[in-house]
């Protein structure tokens, strides 16, 4: 089921009887368009994440936000590897980032990735 409708004047909910009448009809953001990182820009995030069985695995998330939107309208680059710890960690020290880091295992913090000579 669609849950937005386009309209004349900008995006509008479609469907959503848990709002008010007046929410309802309210225009509401546009989309947010993806594309790719750009070389030597954003940051790539290492973290222990499931997978849909509920499995652990490790994800590696390159995340680049655009100063300004580009020529199609993008406003973030976004590339994504998800494997074991060791190939998480390889994929990300490979992209041109402009920086890595890791999640904390003990701590809700974010630290410096390893460089590859020193991964497990």
């Amino acid at each position: 089921m669609d849950r937005v409708a386009v309209v004349s004047g900008g995006r509008r909910r479609k469907g959503a009887y848990y709002l008010a009448q007046d929410g309802q009809r309210a225009v509401i953001a546009p989309e947010q368009r993806f594309g790719l990182p750009r070389k030597g820009h954003g940051t790539v995030y290492v973290c222990e994440s499931r997978d849909v069985n509920r499995q652990i695995v490790w994800t590696a998330e390159w995340i680049d936000e655009y100063e300004q939107p580009d020529a199609d309208g993008c406003t973030v680059g976004i590339a994504k590897f998800e494997g074991d710890f060791e190939a998480a960690a390889r994929w990300a020290r490979t992209q041109p980032a402009a920086s890595w880091l890791m999640a904390s295992r003990s701590t809700p913090a974010w630290s410096p990735l390893p460089g590859i000579a020193d991964l497990p």
